[in-house]
């Protein structure tokens, strides 16, 4: 089955040197995943899904996934659209069919509709 992944809204940021994007993507029409962070890094592009951040069992502070994509050509389909809109803009907003967020961004401007 082939998942349907469209860009629903994208908003860029810079925070420090580091300069990124949030994204809310759109899958098979029906389910909205709010809050995938594309950062461009030394590396690269690093597209990470919705985490919150909580304490370990040792009360250390770490980030915990929000989202589990359990099927690795949905999870790369999701990443390759996210990374597409952020490098290509408009037009890579058109469906695309495919077999840790900074503190200083404000996510709450990605509600739900």
């Amino acid at each position: 089955m082939t998942l349907q992944i469209q860009i629903d809204k994208m908003r860029k940021f810079t925070a420090g040197k580091l300069r990124g994007s949030c994204a809310a993507i759109l899958a098979d029409g029906r389910i909205t995943i709010n809050n995938i962070t594309i950062v461009e890094g030394t590396k690269g592009l690093f597209v990470s899904m919705p985490q919150r951040k909580g304490k370990d069992g040792d009360g250390n502070e770490k980030y915990y996934n929000v989202v589990s994509i359990r099927d690795d050509e949905d999870l790369k389909a999701i990443k390759d659209a996210a990374m597409a809109a952020f490098e290509g803009g408009e037009k890579a907003r058109e469906p695309i069919e495919a077999a840790a967020p900074p503190d200083e961004v404000d996510m709450d401007d990605f509600g739900d509709k």
